[in-house]
């Protein structure tokens, strides 16, 4: 990987760590759950998808974290 390619990559990972931070503002997130989020979307996904097809009432897509949380073993 070269120089300028590690730094596109860096800049987009702190563009999305900004983002989330944004969300948890509103949204209190655990260390693993920001780890996860921030996984999906360094994968090229956006925060308000998931990757267990989960939706709401009206049929759009949950939200990484709503998703993970009603996926998660009670």
């Amino acid at each position: 990987m070269g120089h300028e390619e590690y730094l596109r990559e860096k800049e987009w990972e702190c563009y999305l760590r900004g983002k989330i931070s944004e969300y948890a503002y509103h949204t209190p997130v655990t260390a693993s759950e920001y780890r996860g989020l921030l996984d999906w979307m360094l994968e090229g996904h956006c925060l308000h998808t998931n990757p267990f097809g989960l939706t709401n009432a009206e049929g759009k897509p949950m939200d990484y974290i709503k998703a993970l949380r009603m996926e998660k073993p009670r």
